[in-house]
């Protein structure tokens, strides 16, 4: 049983949420008589990238009538502010139903050594470009997809963490002890602690307080003058939601070792204070094997 008791209470103030119809993805409706209707597949699509795509991501697309071949214009739309559109482009601007074929492929083109060897998700939108194009009952007039190039994890051995997450908020003995370390194949500097506040690995962890196994904890440090860690989960909940960590200051590296210096990593329970951090880390310090 957890004992600990919370060091920093924030009083939360109640919310009521007014909720909206969410138009973002409306279908678009048509007469039953219509001949012919197209669909997307799925809502929303999140994939890995690796070497066997051969830089080419396939998004199926359907069509209620088979009986001639057809094309329909097709268009790809991100944010302004990244350069997505510059790493992913249709093949054509259009996709083709043979006949008697009631699925095609829309072809995104990408070269995968451009894509961020970190993990990065890509969102993007594929759509169909006239908004006329009749869409089948209960279908999906566009498709969003988030896309990341697929890393391959090796084992890096045992290092040793130090823990100044858990103590920013409970009062818990600051303790060192080792966890498992992995690398990625393809980014020197891009580690992961594997289940580093698991049971049987972080000493206060019980074993019915686990909510993500494994977990990973992304450590990015390509550049060992600004280490960080993208917000995560660390795979525990003690009794208000699990709790999460986050970069917001970088971290060094020198050598083998890894220091957060307190107040670089804000802490927070996702059930917590209305899922926002409430306190910073104090120090951190990851050695690697």
């Amino acid at each position: 049983m957890n004992t600990t008791i919370k060091l920093l209470i924030i009083a939360a103030a109640a919310l009521i949420g007014l909720s909206a119809c969410n138009q973002d993805n409306e279908r678009v409706s048509y007469d039953e008589s219509t001949s012919v209707a197209y669909s997307f597949l799925q809502t929303n699509i999140v994939t890995e990238l690796t070497p066997d795509n051969n830089g080419v991501l396939q998004v199926t697309v359907s069509r209620t009538n088979a009986t001639v071949a057809a094309t329909v214009a097709m268009k790809l739309t991100a944010s302004t502010a990244t350069n997505i559109a510059e790493l992913f482009a249709l093949t054509t601007n259009s996709i083709s139903f043979e006949a008697g074929a009631y699925e095609a492929g829309a072809r995104v083109e990408f070269t995968l050594n451009d894509l961020a060897p970190d993990g990065t998700q890509y969102p993007f939108t594929l759509e169909f470009n006239d908004p006329e194009t009749p869409i089948s009952i209960g279908g999906n007039n566009k498709t969003t997809i988030k896309a990341s190039r697929k890393l391959t994890w090796v084992n890096a051995g045992t290092g040793q963490w130090t823990d100044g997450i858990i103590v920013a908020g409970y009062s818990v003995p600051v303790l060192t002890y080792p966890v498992s370390v992995q690398r990625a194949e393809e980014a020197e500097g891009l580690y992961r602690l594997v289940n580093p506040y698991g049971f049987g690995v972080y000493e206060y962890t019980e074993a019915a307080e686990v909510v993500a196994d494994p977990c990973y904890v992304l450590i990015d440090a390509i550049d060992p003058d600004r280490v960080v860690i993208p917000e995560t989960g660390i795979g525990i909940n003690w009794g208000d939601g699990e709790f999460f960590i986050a970069s917001r200051a970088y971290a060094t590296r020198s050598g083998k070792t890894i220091t957060f210096a307190a107040q670089t990593l804000v802490v927070g329970e996702r059930n917590y204070n209305n899922g926002q951090p409430y306190a910073y880390n104090k120090e951190c310090v990851l050695v690697l094997p």
